[in-house]
């Protein structure tokens, strides 16, 4: 027999290592806990602290418990863990994923039994938020002296006649047909009289009602999985076993489909001992050529990738909480999941059993070669045979499991031929378990562009591809026995509710840390853009189908930047929908099932702010109204090959009113629109209590946990309109149940997730309550909190336009404060250009103090909230006004742009010609030139100035000025960064031009500075005599083949960075390291030249190029380029080294200019100087 085991549990949390005689002097400190249990996720802002959790139980045996064998199961203490009985070692586990089945039977004693257990995290030991603790089920079993041990049933089942592929079609599967099935049944079992008994089986339809089991002769050659003993997942298990095998055949049996799960009950009976085992009939196929089915019907498969943390209930399991976002997933036309990067609670496969989701089922992240430093790979070597068998043997009876994925972006399989030799091993084990094959054998591999990856994938056979969507075609012309399909694309990042515009502009990280929901924010390694994602693999026949990362967003990993949660998700942590989610809708649920449209942004901005607005739908056509007027019908492409439409885009001036879009079928009428309101700010909040879990509450079953209640908390104006950029502060009461968490998605929220008092994100809130009894008994009520937050900025232009020309070059800009009872109201002005870096061609003023003058940036004391705005040359730039709210990073953003026209190029070209009269300043006296030159004074110091001089990123360090001296002599010159005697300024060259003096001729020289100057300069010309200066030109210089110090990388972002003086040092996850627009000019570049170290081992580098055109509007013309957005891949495999040290490395010959990208993979350690290109 099977129970439940989570009752009576106390938990102490102690300094990692404590030893279990600490653990005994502190048992008054122990405190009453729910099993399953995170005790990780209290401390927000400890979520990776190293320490020892330490759990303890009574268990009352009788004498005649004794009699019988005795097991615990454990599904999951996170991690390496051990069991004490009495004091006494029962057992250890190192995996905090996969099950734990412990025989106790020797270890305890009639009475009063003492358990305890022992979690040790040592930190860092996985790339995400694993939680800490027991935080899955716990068992307890009791059997007869010969018994079937847990997953001792193994069933196979196959359709009877011949594989139908692809004449069905691709719609819903009809839960009215009926097929013959053979099902094939191998029972373990131990103990004395193993081998002088037999096994009843018999079957149930959902409905209860009995199913006949036609048995039929098995013949010899039937594979048999192997015995529990033979795995070794059973620890302090010695017993031999023997496995029985039954063959059946079932008549008329409704087949388990992602849109019909229909189950069955097998029960195997052994003497008073019976065992229950869920069961689906499906035929699932997988073809080369035409990619997956199911049931006959050829079908993509719709999949996300997700990580196993609910948000605010940490790693703690619950059922319902799942529930609830499979249930969304569904929504969204998922029908597959890959459960990363381990191994999933087993509610989870159940839940895919139910509902109909197609798995893969991963193991490890990693194998021998560790990503963090301690992670599985300290253990892999000795214990991964155990795991997989754990592993395999327990989730192989689930007909949603499809494919074993034995490893995700697995170093090993590149590094060296011994990958492949774990490949063979890792796959010989799953077969050892399921040697039917249930499900295949696969990888993710972010390997696949190199040789080493492709020999494991060759072993495999089943190929999942980690962004290398662009070999797909290659490969399956040169492996067309090889099964393809994207374990994991997409990777853009998004915020909910959050908007940088405009959509044109790609825009990865600004100040507020969040991501843009219209999908401008891509990262190096994901897709470009989401409708390629999307499109691209609709239009590959042979491709399986793509798992987006990711479903949900989850704790850790919080590309670009280092907040708390991801950013990955089409739903965030508190199960609220992204704009993403909508665009992915519109792809994988048909029109005829689910017709919407789905319109964004909000509607709250500045009068007369461009905004892009977008549209996504399934139907063919939607149409956009603002206020009335229609803005135009678009045509969306959503039939394989038919284009990359998704979105219909609009670009409308914001006015205050109503935005609404619908759509259309082919014939012109309306199937559903969608809208949104301008609203003020918040008058009262809603609360909105989930009741899509009505339908499944579990009466009892308190194997799923508690039965969790999910309220949604929104802010609504006076006039009822949705405040969707609300963030009131507001404190949750709960009567019926108790409150167990508040969340609401916002990576940068570090409030307890355990708090009865969190803010509003954009609108929502999440309040998860556990019912004291009945779920409908249960009320949430809200009020507000003390603190009141900024909820808005509105930017007016007082004075002036938005336009300036030379009439009128200056603006007042007002900005006023929404709710206006703010409680911190000073806000920052910044003048940006589009891409958000300060602009050159503008100027504020105003704010605090007169040092606010003539800056891109002033702050206000939240009195005076007014800003002058002075244009400085031609272009455009935004002026945002931002508002901390008591926060490091900026809370609310509020942008208007502007125009200048007239004034001038505000940037200098130093690799053209800049005429001597354009200097910007100048100290003693000059006149006017020769040829729009400047003169100097006769016989007196002058100082020359030029401001606003654009080096690029390119940059030079030689400078030719043509001058015109009356006479031989020598004249000194110096030429200093800066204006001389100015803090900052520097000498860059004492030069001396003597030439032969020819009347009004210019001649020019040439001198080296003592630095490269980049970006925007001001260069200064000290001289003592009079003489003509024409102007100076730089040389281009291509820093391409200069040493380029990493440290000016125009971005660096990932997990684990450090930015030393002069390198960048320990990078670890994730990190990527970008460097835009590096040319190689004509003569190009064969080789790459690393300054660098690492200490632990060769380190990989992986080097991404793409190129980009050369001049604004136009592409490479150099004979033999390559074409514009061609992307690179090398692979730089750096040696040990103690010290710094060069190394390099040859690649393909490039030339033009290329967007240059370093991505260091999980398991890297490695410290960064410089490079040059050679």
């Amino acid at each position: 027999m099977k129970r439940l085991f989570v009752d009576g549990w106390k938990f102490w949390e102690s300094e990692y290592g404590s030893s279990y005689e600490q653990m005994m002097s502190h048992l008054e400190e122990f405190k009453e806990v729910a099993v399953p249990h995170d005790y990780m996720i209290t401390d927000i802002d400890a979520l990776y602290r190293d320490s020892t959790g330490w759990y303890i139980k009574s268990l009352d045996l009788t004498a005649a418990d004794l009699k019988r064998e005795l097991f615990l199961i454990f599904d999951g203490i996170y991690m390496d863990s051990i069991v004490y009985i009495n004091g006494v070692v029962a057992g250890e586990w190192k995996y905090g994923y996969s099950q734990f089945i412990l025989k106790i039977t020797d270890f305890v004693q009639e009475g009063r039994n003492e358990l305890a257990v022992a979690a040790r995290c040592k930190f860092p030991n996985t790339r995400w938020y694993s939680g800490a603790g027991i935080f899955r089920n716990v068992w307890i079993c009791d059997y007869d002296k010969t018994y079937i041990p847990e997953n001792g049933v193994y069933v196979h089942s196959s359709r009877l006649g011949e594989r139908i592929r692809g004449l069905e079609a691709a719609g819903d599967f009809d839960n009215k047909a009926v097929s013959d099935y053979e099902i094939i049944v191998t029972t373990e079992i131990c103990g004395p009289d193993k081998n002088n008994l037999d096994v009843e089986h018999s079957l149930y339809d959902a409905d209860g009602g009995r199913v006949s089991l036609e048995e039929v002769p098995v013949s010899g050659d039937v594979k048999k999985p192997a015995s529990a003993l033979a795995g070794g997942n059973v620890i302090n298990n010695k017993e031999e076993s023997v496995i029985l095998v039954h063959k059946y055949i079932v008549r008329d049996v409704r087949e388990w489909d992602v849109t019909a799960p229909n189950r069955y009950k097998l029960v195997t009976s052994l003497m008073s001992e019976t065992e229950e085992t869920a069961i689906g009939f499906r035929d699932a196929f997988m073809d080369p050529e035409r990619g997956f089915f199911l049931n006959g019907r050829n079908m993509k498969l719709n999949g996300v990738c997700l990580h196993h943390d609910l948000g605010a209930l940490g790693s703690a399991f619950n059922k319902s909480a799942m529930r609830r976002r499979l249930i969304q997933l569904k929504e969204m036309g998922v029908n597959a999941i890959r459960m990363t990067h381990n191994m999933y609670d087993p509610q989870v496969l159940e839940l895919a059993d139910e509902m109909g989701f197609l798995l893969i089922s991963e193991a490890f992240d990693m194998w021998e070669g560790a990503k963090t430093e301690f992670d599985y790979a300290r253990f892999f070597p000795d214990w991964h045979g155990r795991d997989v068998a754990s592993w395999v043997r327990r989730d192989r009876n689930h007909p949603s499991v499809i494919l074993w994925s034995i490893g995700n972006e697995i170093y090993d399989t590149h590094s060296s031929d011994r990958g492949q030799e774990v490949t063979r091993d890792l796959k010989s084990l799953v077969e050892l378990h399921d040697p039917l094959m249930n499900g295949r054998a696969t990888i993710g591999s972010n390997y696949m562009p190199w040789e080493k990856a492709q020999k494991c994938a060759d072993i495999l056979k089943v190929a999942g591809y980690n962004y290398a969507e662009n070999y797909y075609e290659k490969h399956h012309k040169e492996h067309p026995d090889w099964i393809i399909y994207g374990s994991e694309t997409y990777s853009i990042v998004q915020s909910r509710g959050v908007y940088h515009f405009p959509l044109s502009v790609p825009t990865l990280s600004d100040s507020d840390e969040q991501c843009s929901s219209l999908g401008n924010s891509t990262t190096s390694w994901g897709a470009d853009s989401i409708e390629n994602c999307i499109c691209r693999d609709r239009d590959m026949e042979f491709s399986m189908g793509q798992f987006i990362w990711t479903g949900y967003d989850y704790i850790g990993e919080p590309t670009p930047y280092q907040t708390k949660n991801s950013y990955f998700g089409l739903i965030d942590t508190a199960g609220f929908y992204k704009d993403a989610f909508y665009a992915w809708k519109s792809a994988w649920v048909s029109v005829d099932r689910d017709p919407f449209v789905h319109v964004f942004p909000y509607w709250d901005y500045n009068e007369g702010q461009i905004i892009d607005i977008r549209v996504c739908s399934n139907a063919d056509i939607v149409e956009l109204f603002v206020n009335g007027k229609s803005y135009g019908r678009q045509t969306l492409t959503h039939a394989p090959h038919s284009g990359n439409k998704i979105f219909a885009d609009y670009q409308v001036p914001y006015e205050k009113g109503e935005i609404v879009a619908v759509c259309y079928d082919k014939e012109g009428h309306e199937l559903a629109r969608d809208s949104h309101r301008s609203f003020g700010d918040t008058d009262s909040f809603v609360v909105t209590i989930d009741h899509r879990l009505d339908a499944y509450r579990s009466k009892g079953n308190r194997a799923e946990g508690a039965e969790l209640v999910f309220a949604e908390i929104s802010a609504i104006d006076k006039d009822g309109n949705p405040v969707e950029n609300a963030s009131d502060y507001v404190k949750v009461n709960v009567c019926g149940g108790r409150l167990i968490g508040l969340d609401n998605g916002d990576s940068t929220d570090y409030d307890s997730y355990q708090s009865d008092t969190r803010k509003l994100f954009n609108g929502k809130l999440l309040a998860i309550a556990e019912p004291y009894g009945d779920p409908d008994a249960v009320k949430i009520s809200v009020s507000r909190a003390e603190y009141v937050p900024v909820r808005k900025i509105e930017l007016t232009v007082t004075k002036g336009s938005r336009s300036f020309d030379p009439d009128c070059k200056t603006a007042v800009v007002s900005a006023r404060v929404y709710p206006e009872n703010a409680t911190d109201k000073r806000l920052v002005f910044r003048a940006l250009n589009r891409n958000g870096t300060e602009t050159n061609i503008a100027i504020l003023s105003g704010g605090i103090g007169s040092a606010n003058a003539g800056k891109c940036r002033i702050e206000t004391d939240g009195q005076d909230n007014n800003c002058i705005v002075e244009g400085l040359g031609d272009g455009s730039f935004t002026l945002r006004c931002e508002a901390y709210d008591g926060r490091n990073a900026v809370a609310v953003m509020s942008c208007i742009d502007f125009t200048i026209t007239g004034l001038g190029k505000a940037f200098l070209d130093p690799y053209g010609f800049i005429p001597g009269s354009l200097y910007t300043s100048y100290i003693g006296a000059i006149g006017n030139g020769n040829e729009h030159g400047v003169a100097s004074a006769r016989g007196e110091e002058t100082v020359i100035t030029y401001s606003g001089i654009d080096f690029g990123i390119e940059g030079s360090d030689e400078i030719t000025v043509p001058i015109f001296t009356l006479n031989d002599d020598a004249y000194d010159i110096e030429i200093w960064k800066g204006i001389p005697g100015e803090d900052g300024s520097r000498l860059l060259r004492a030069a001396v031009y003597q030439k032969k003096s020819i009347w009004n001729v210019y001649q020019e020289d040439t001198w080296r500075l003592s630095e490269r100057l980049t970006g925007i300069q001001t260069i200064s010309f000290k001289v003592f005599q009079k003489f003509h200066i024409k102007g100076f030109s730089f040389t281009r210089q291509l820093r391409a083949f200069t040493d380029m110090p990493v440290l000016n990388a125009d971005s660096i972002y990932g997990d684990t960075f450090t930015r030393a003086a002069d390198a960048v040092e320990g990078i670890g996850n994730n990190v990527t390291l970008e460097f835009d627009e590096i040319n190689f000019g004509e003569g190009g570049t064969r080789g790459v030249s690393i300054c660098g170290r690492t200490r632990q081992g060769a380190n990989t580098l992986h080097l991404r190029m793409v190129k980009i055109a050369d001049e604004e509007g136009k592409g490479q013309v150099i004979e033999g380029a390559d074409q514009i957005g061609t992307e690179v891949k090398e692979i730089l495999e750096f040696p040990e080294t103690s010290e710094y040290k060069e190394v390099t490395f040859e690649i393909g010959k490039r030339i033009g200019k290329w967007n240059i990208t370093f991505v260091f993979l999980p398991g890297s350690d490695f410290d960064f100087k410089s490079f040059r290109f050679i």
